[in-house]
């Protein structure tokens, strides 16, 4: 059976691919420009509704072009947005995930690093369909061949825009006047000769009607290829480092470390100790003392354990290397038709769709066997090499109930001879070798409002927007742990003398169609073996918004110094999100009938290594009304060139939380024309989204390090949850700055505004490090989401989401720009440098102490005190060349660490280099009416690497922060434009 919204896109695909065909096949003869009313039509978004001048805002705006974006973004626009010192901790699919589980397949927007869901993305003026369950924007499905230019408002908006601006608001801009008929066609690669991209767009317009019409279109299509693993990929990802912990008490110490692998091997490997094999085999007095590796075929060799061993690492040795993709590959493909029809001089109405689709690919991991989930293989298993079966025959059988031979605690003594090994599976399984997600998002944006000048000058504006996300993933060569550890307890069956799985004798039709595998060796498995224990789980999020909204606004009359100017609105949001999965996400795993089933993974929810989502629907109803006035106070006076009060207030009610008050209070003065200051004070909200309130449990493979146990670290499953006992974010954001065009240096503008953000009761889980942590330091109450095994050992941290106690952020901002004509010099210069300070940013949790992360860029984290961005361009008529630099400051690995060469929490070296990276790009325009455009980009043109800031390595190799750092190398473009 269809489901509701089948049909919907459908409808909306081939209306949206009609227009679009129709513009481009050629029904765009040249018409004259339509004269359009800019005060009914233009959308200015400037943190204010009354405030038509973004100049005179009391809030900050950074405006950026879409000449800019494309001059430092080639691959894609959004690179360019997240390079702007104001974002940090930006995501795109450039970025490793080491989850499957949550929505990687998109680019998302993060305002001062508090999280894509507190940055409010708008499209002219107007909301767009969520394309993941925490209610964020996927920048990926904008119409990008259509942007004309992206607003940045730099402060929290909540009182003129609406809950979940608390950061601030990005607002795209779109050309819906355009007519005519343009395109742009271009490649790139890298200059390692991978991550090439293709990029394809067409855009028509055209007015009709005797300009009483006007129909736009766009089709576009971008494709970058993916690079699945970092390791060959690029040196700085080969070289192994990673932060080891060595020893304990007074004498440990953390140092980054290079040629790190893991204490496990692509074959399959007995590690020395007496709890994983007899002393006959594996031990001081063992044939392997060190232990013994399983090379191609099986045969059994010596294990070298390397130096600086650690629970999970060593450095050197024979140890394989896991990584994340470098670059995810990313298909894209966008339509969007527009239609406004001018009803009279006064009032037009609109109709527009939108209708994106997005392919991701990447690899976030491997399957492996290693501490708590390693594989107890049992005397009699017909796979075991020759050698290994017979020290295994010498030793003396194990007979007590302990854990050795994966004896449960209560079962009569067996005298039973085994051995533990550990593995990372290697082999290919449906065309890839590592755990793959292949992600696809697809969404519909319907919109139809209205635009109309009553009473007057007064604008009247109402629209109803429908928007529905479908986000689908699957992921291929996930471990199905109860196929794969039934598989691994393979026998002989004593009657057909055939290599079968115990249970298919001791519990028939449990577990159906197991087939034996063979672990000894890479590439022993066949084929067979490897498609029962390792299959493809998917999971489906349907997310659906209805919006809608009307506007009232005015200047109703004349103070003194200039006219009142008042805005009313209201507006209506319905947001639901269903969540579906195939049934082994949600099954419980109990190992029923299989020897050696690890007692970290009984009981625990979800059957496969990774992913393991919940299944869910939830719906959030918002009602929401707000007012605002602008009052001009003074003007022209002595000291006072301007002076103007500015005020918001909006309640919403909330069908989850219910009612809260948002409200914004600034001004500007001008003591003369050339200086300005502005400031505001603003109470924003963001309330709990569907899937913090309604998610059940979703997993995802984490690593730890247990304070408990010595600062080991450890491998293990974090637990998301939802909790529907969440309340609003509530945030107290202080803004204050000064601009300055003087009017001596025509061309020149200089601003520095300070901002401040404390979030109060922030919606969040924490992770399972400081989780651990935070018990360790005394906070009891989240002692009670750890769970261990029998060993003491960590298995799983429950992440409920929580009203964490605070969330602050402080700093400044800084922007230059000047253009001018140099004599004697053909052509214009403009330049244009935007800094930011970082001066704070922590949390605090409830019962813990304050976390201080400001300087932090290691360890995933995106803080970095001092960062910059300068641009150069000369323009001489058709000729123009654009120099770009990007500064990111040192910073710290991690800022909970001491620098010191020994002792408990220090880290040998903390520092992190400063790096800049410099692009450059230049563009000729030829033709008549330089209707052509020919141009090219260099990315990191001098092929700076990326700072070695790792955490510390377990599972996964991420040798540095690819939120923050420039990953991909030296990368050129080039391309051609083209309008008619």
């Amino acid at each position: 059976m269809a489901r509701p919204h089948s049909a919907v896109r459908k409808i909306c695909w081939l209306q949206t691919v009609s227009i679009g065909g129709l513009l481009a096949a050629g029904l765009l003869s040249a018409s004259p420009a339509l004269a359009e009313d800019e005060d009914l039509l233009e959308v200015v978004v400037t943190g204010s509704r009354t405030v038509r001048d973004g100049a005179q805002a009391p809030t900050p705006v950074t405006v950026v072009g879409a000449d800019e974006l494309e001059r430092s973004a080639p691959r894609n626009i959004v690179e360019g947005l997240t390079s702007l010192p104001a974002f940090r901790g930006s995501t795109s699919t450039n970025t490793p995930a080491l989850s499957t589980a949550s929505n990687n397949t998109g680019s998302f927007l993060n305002l001062r690093g508090l999280g894509a869901q507190r940055t409010l993305v708008l499209l002219d003026g107007r909301r767009v369909a969520p394309a993941a369950n925490n209610g964020a924007t996927n920048f990926n499905l904008l119409p990008q061949s259509l942007i004309s230019r992206v607003d940045v408002v730099t402060g929290g908006a909540s009182a003129a825009y609406g809950s979940d601006a608390v950061a601030g608001v990005v607002n795209v801009v779109l050309q819906t006047d355009f007519e005519g008929f343009k395109g742009s066609i271009q490649g790139g690669l890298s200059s390692h000769e991978d991550v090439g991209s293709q990029k394809v767009s067409l855009t028509a317009g055209r007015a009709l009607m005797d300009g009483r019409l006007h129909v736009v279109g766009s089709l576009f299509y971008n494709r970058t290829d993916e690079v699945l693993s970092a390791l060959g990929a690029r040196d700085w990802a080969s070289d192994g480092d990673g932060r080891l912990i060595i020893g304990t008490g007074a004498s440990q110490y953390s140092a980054i470390f290079s040629n790190v692998n893991q204490n496990n091997y692509g074959g399959g490997v007995i590690l020395a100790g007496t709890a994983n094999g007899p002393a006959n085999l594996v031990g001081p007095n063992g044939l392997f003392p060190t232990g013994v590796k399983f090379l191609p075929g099986g045969a059994p060799s010596p294990y070298d354990r390397g130096a600086f061993i650690t629970a999970n690492n060593a450095v050197g040795g024979d140890g394989s290397r896991n990584t994340t993709s470098l670059a995810g590959g990313l298909k894209q493909t966008s339509v969007f038709g527009r239609a406004t029809y001018d009803v009279s001089d006064t009032f037009e109405i609109y109709g527009q769709v939108m209708a994106a689709k997005a392919r991701n690919i990447y690899q976030p991991s491997t399957n492996q066997n290693q501490t708590a989930t390693q594989i107890t293989i049992f005397e009699g298993n017909p796979f075991i090499p020759a050698q290994i079966a017979a020290a295994l025959a010498a030793s003396a059988p194990t007979t007590t109930t302990g854990t050795a031979c994966g004896r449960a605690a209560g079962t009569p003594t067996v005298a039973l001879r085994c051995f533990k090994m550990s593995r990372i599976h290697q082999e290919d399984v449906g065309g890839y070798n590592r755990i793959t997600n292949i992600a696809r998002n697809e969404t519909i944006d319907v919109v139809v409002g209205f635009n109309a000048k009553v009473l007057g000058d007064y604008r009247l504006s109402g629209y109803y927007e429908h928007g529905y996300n479908d986000y689908k993933t699957k992921t291929q060569d996930n471990a199905k742990w109860e196929n794969f550890f039934a598989a691994a307890d393979a026998v002989r069956d004593p009657v057909s003398g055939q290599t079968v799985c115990r249970t298919t004798l001791t519990n028939p039709g449990l577990y159906p169609g197991c087939v034996p595998i063979n672990l000894f060796g890479a590439g022993s498995p066949s084929t067979e073996a490897l498609n029962y224990a390792f299959v493809t789980s998917s999971f489906r999020t349907e997310i659906v918004q209805d919006v809608a909204a009307l506007d009232f606004a005015g200047e109703p009359f004349q103070l003194p110094a200039g006219p009142l100017a008042v805005a009313v609105g209201a507006e209506y949001r319905r947001f639901k999100v269903d969540q579906t999965a195939d049934p082994g996400n949600t099954e419980i795993k109990d190992g029923t009938g299989i020897r050696g089933f690890p007692s970290s993974l009984t009981g625990l929810p979800g059957a496969y290594n990774f992913g393991n989502v919940s299944v869910f629907e939830g719906v959030v109803n918002v009602k929401e009304a707000y007012a605002e006035v602008n009052v001009p106070l003074i003007k022209d006076q002595p000291l006072i060139h301007q002076l103007e009060l500015n005020a918001a207030g909006r309640y919403t009610d909330y069908s989850t939380s219910g009612g809260v008050t948002t409200y914004k209070v600034g001004g500007v003065y001008s003591p003369f024309e050339d200086l300005r200051f502005r400031a505001t004070y603003s109470r924003d909200i963001r309330a709990p989204s569907p899937i913090e309130l309604f998610q059940g449990n979703g997993q995802g493979s984490q690593t730890v390090i247990d304070p408990f146990n010595g600062n080991q670290t450890f491998n293990i499953l974090g637990s998301v949850r939802g909790n529907k006992d969440l309340d609003p974010e509530k945030a107290d954001t202080y803004a204050a700055g000064v601009v300055y065009r003087p009017s001596f240096l025509p061309g020149f503008v200089a601003s520095v505004d300070y901002y401040n953000i404390a979030v109060k009761g922030a919606i969040g889980t924490l992770t399972t490090q400081v989780t651990v942590d935070s018990c360790f330091r005394g906070n009891t109450a989240l002692c009670g989401n750890i769970v261990r095994d029998g060993n003491g050992v960590i298995i799983s941290v429950l992440q409920p989401y929580l009203n964490l106690q605070k969330l602050k952020t402080s700093g400044v901002d800084v922007e230059l720009s000047y253009r001018a004509e140099i004599p004697s010099v053909p052509g214009a210069f403009s330049t244009r440098v935007l800094v930011g300070y970082l001066a704070e940013y922590s949390t605090t949790a409830p019962g813990s102490a304050e976390i201080d992360s400001t300087g932090q860029v290691g360890s995933g984290v995106s803080n970095p005190r001092y960062r910059a961005q300068g641009t150069v361009t000369w323009d001489n008529g058709p000729l123009a060349l654009t120099l770009e630099a990007n500064f990111i400051g040192a910073g710290y690995q991690n800022k909970q660490l001491v620098e010191a060469p020994s002792g408990p929490n220090t880290i040998v070296d903390n520092h992190v280099p400063a790096v800049t990276t410099f692009d450059l790009s230049g563009r000729y325009k030829f033709g008549a009416n330089d209707q052509f455009e020919a141009f090219a980009v260099i990315n990191n043109l001098f092929d700076k690497d990326p700072p070695i800031a790792p955490g510390t390595n377990s599972a996964n190799f991420i040798q540095t922060n690819y939120e923050l750092y420039e990953t991909i190398g030296r990368y050129y473009v080039a391309g051609v434009r083209f309008r008619f």
